[in-house]
């Protein structure tokens, strides 16, 4: 019984403590507004893996015409397809509108974005509206978008 008593006393000391809300927003914070920051200018550079690099190995995004797509690597192709196809990023950005705890090492954000472009013929259009995404703290600390959905 003793050494049970021990060995329980050393695992509870050697696991870490859950966050709360409040720490596991300040620890995101910092990643989610620089990478709300760079989305434009990787997209105008059309640099797919810079855009992609946040999203988590098992993310799920869906687009706002409702198409699903699942996983990192299937998120990259997506976005590198849509800069191929002669779209030109002219401007844009992300407008914050919330961020929340739904969990030990989950956030919601949510707000409004979009991006001015044109088309490989030269015709101007934008595509702007709500969007909603899930961050998760990985186990290596990094806070990584396992959801996004654009609206």
């Amino acid at each position: 019984m003793r050494l049970s008593i021990v060995a329980l006393c050393t695992v509870v000391i050697s696991t870490p403590a859950l966050a709360g809300p409040a720490e596991d927003i300040a620890s995101a914070r910092p990643t989610i507004e620089a990478v709300n920051a760079e989305w434009v200018g990787a997209m105008k550079a059309g640099d797919a893996a810079r855009v992609a690099s946040a999203y988590a190995p098992d993310a799920v995004f869906i687009t706002a015409d409702r198409q699903l797509v699942a996983g990192h690597d299937a998120i990259r192709t997506l976005i590198a397809q849509r800069l191929a196809s002669g779209l030109t990023i002219v401007s844009g950005g992300l407008k914050q509108k919330g961020l929340t705890d739904l969990g030990p090492g989950l956030l919601l954000e949510w707000g409004e974005g979009g991006l001015h472009f044109r088309t490989k013929d030269g015709k101007a259009g934008a595509s702007f509206g709500p969007y909603a995404t899930v961050w998760r703290r990985e186990p290596d600390g990094r806070w990584k978008i396992v959801r996004n959905l654009s609206f």
